[in-house]
């Protein structure tokens, strides 16, 4: 289980990465997601709250690795 969560963590933590820096590798990533989990008006207006926001997920998926 904690295997799963720290995968789903470091995920978080790549998808705020690229949410706060690289915007074409988000880009890039939408078009082989497509609509499952990004929407085009996120990527383009919402790129630093998103970022945030994944970057705290991943921080408290850590931190349930690391306490639990």
């Amino acid at each position: 289980m904690a295997f799963i969560i720290f995968l789903i963590a470091l995920f978080f933590l790549v998808l705020a990465a690229a949410y706060l820096y690289k915007e074409s590798w988000v880009i890039k990533i939408h078009a082989f997601v497509n609509f499952f989990i990004f929407n085009d008006s996120y990527v383009l207006h919402y790129k630093r709250r998103m970022g945030v926001i994944c970057l705290l997920i991943s921080f408290f998926l850590f931190f349930l690795i690391l306490h639990g």
